[in-house]
């Protein structure tokens, strides 16, 4: 196997960044076409990334921790307005599993930054699925109702959740 392939990634990675320091020395045509392939990529890359934001509560001891996740929010923050099929964004995916639901601040406070779901959605909160009905709701057990209030204590303290949400 070769090197290339073996390390297809690492390749990729060098192979745009020496690309992209030769952008004056390049056809222009040659260097365009070269944009839209790593536009296409990162496209694939966004969308790949909002279905892993999706997938959180499935993930068992592969659940990244809050320090990883917000890497890979601030490297790809298109991925937090990835709809689901069902037109969900992560943030209410993450709600609606007690695996899942402490990255919800975390997802709201980046989603503010990004202005998911819009200028008055704080982040995809609200909308066209209000995570505050479903944190409101969720748990089906003590455990899982302090779970979903420390996260509702959090978004009150951010300033997320807001007296009239009440």
């Amino acid at each position: 196997m070769s090197a290339a392939i073996k390390c297809g990634f690492d390749q990729f990675i060098r192979t745009i960044g020496t690309f992209q320091s030769m952008k004056d020395d390049l056809d222009e045509d040659y260097y365009s076409d070269l944009e839209e392939i790593v536009s296409n990529a990162m496209k694939q890359v966004s969308d790949r990334t909002g279905k892993y934001l999706h997938s959180l509560s499935e993930l068992g001891d592969k659940r990244p921790d809050e320090d990883t996740l917000q890497k890979i929010i601030d490297n790809v923050p298109s991925c937090l307005s990835y709809e689901d099929e069902d037109g969900w964004l992560p943030i209410y995916s993450a709600a609606g599993y007690n695996e899942s639901v402490q990255y919800v601040p975390l997802l709201a406070k980046e989603g503010v930054k990004h202005n998911v779901g819009g200028d008055d959605a704080r982040g995809g909160l609200i909308g066209d699925h209000n995570v505050f009905e479903l944190l409101t709701y969720a748990g089906d057990n003590s455990e899982s109702y302090v779970l979903y209030l420390d996260v509702m204590k959090k978004l009150r303290e951010s300033k997320l959740l807001l007296k009239e949400d009440i």
